[in-house]
């Protein structure tokens, strides 16, 4: 029940941050096979942690290698996301505009100002739609649920590190609870 409005929320968001790079007037410099984004700590979600884990028993799982930040994402293959149909929110907002990143690059520090700021209801979309995740999972009741939107910092409370995911327990359908999320 939570992964569909998690993928629907995925759609949405990619039309919100067409919207935002329409409004931004500046064509985005990050092209297929611009990978520099990647070697960053990413954010990650349980429900999509639940969400990649899915889409890796499907596909195949990569080979496992440790991932000490900086290290390139583990679902890096030749310059391009293997789980581009999935990949997490935070890597769908990171978009760069003027040149290319150059490598090591981290262009919020390097340059602020050619880095999209996506609208606030971007940013809190999906996490809104996900709330079954919690629900079903006993970290949220229902009641929560029915006094309007659940706020930010649960949300932030249950999010790792995809790097910190132990892909190999997940790829086996163990559940992703947010403790979990922290202790993979």
């Amino acid at each position: 029940p939570w992964l569909v409005p998690l993928l629907d929320g995925y759609a949405e968001l990619d039309g919100f941050l067409a919207e935002d790079i329409a409004r931004c007037g500046r064509p985005p410099a990050c092209l297929k096979g611009c990978a520099c984004c990647c070697s960053q700590p990413i954010p990650v979600t349980p429900p999509e942690i639940m969400a990649i884990a899915l889409h890796l028993n499907r596909s195949g799982y990569p080979e496992e290698k440790p991932l000490p930040p900086p290290a390139d994402c583990i679902f890096l293959k030749n310059g391009s996301c293997s789980i581009y149909p999935v990949r997490p929110i935070a890597c769908r907002r990171y978009i760069v505009f003027g040149s290319q990143c150059r490598p090591g690059e981290v262009p919020t520090e390097t340059r602020p100002a050619d880095v999209l700021k996506p609208s606030r209801h971007a940013l809190l979309y999906i996490p809104q739609k996900t709330v079954s995740y919690y629900v079903q999972q006993g970290l949220l009741s229902k009641d929560a649920t029915r006094q309007g939107p659940v706020d930010m910092r649960f949300f932030a409370m249950h999010t790792g590190l995809l790097h910190e995911v132990n892909w190999q327990v997940m790829c086996r359908g163990q559940g992703a609870s947010g403790s979990q999320v922290n202790a993979a």
